[in-house]
């Protein structure tokens, strides 16, 4: 700036431009410090949803750069299609997101599960045996009954007697 365009500009302003060109300076560096790292990023992330990540965070770092040169221009970014574009970048986020927590939640045994369950609950016995058992009962009371009555009838003097004549 000239020292004419300096004192027209007003003194509250200085500082936040001050500040606005060193980050411009620094964001400057970094881009071509990724842009130098991009392809060994690229390369040494096997895992495609590594790859994923690399790529979707270069695409939101670029269209982010585009709606700060938006605003700077004048133009509102709320009303320029570039607000659909990071919405999107925003739900692959979401979704990578969304694939790594599955990844690290704990793996369930089912089979394991099961026998804890199974083991942990009451199982009736099978209607089967059930229904057996009962038939068993049963015989061994009738049969309890005729030798009850086989023993009265002989152990009764009365009913013996009457049974000779």
């Amino acid at each position: 700036m000239s020292a004419s365009n300096a004192e027209d500009f007003p003194s509250q302003m200085k500082q936040p431009i001050r500040d606005l060109h060193q980050s411009l300076a620094d964001l400057k560096q970094c881009l071509h410090t990724f842009n130098a790292n991009y392809k060994n990023m690229k390369s040494a992330s096997t895992d495609p949803l590594s790859k994923a990540r690399v790529e979707l965070t270069t695409a939101y770092a670029m269209n982010s750069l585009f709606w700060i040169y938006l605003t700077t221009k004048g133009v509102n970014p709320h009303e320029h299609p570039i607000k659909d574009e990071i919405t999107r970048l925003k739900s692959y986020a979401q979704r990578i997101q969304d694939i790594e927590d599955k990844q690290k939640a704990a793996k369930v045994d089912t089979n394991a599960a099961k026998r804890f369950i199974r083991s942990a609950l009451w199982e009736p016995k099978d209607q089967s045996k059930s229904e057996s058992n009962r038939n068993k009962r049963k015989l061994s009371d009738e049969s309890w009954n005729e030798d009850k009555t086989t023993i009265e009838s002989t152990s009764d003097p009365i009913k013996h007697k009457r049974h000779k004549k």
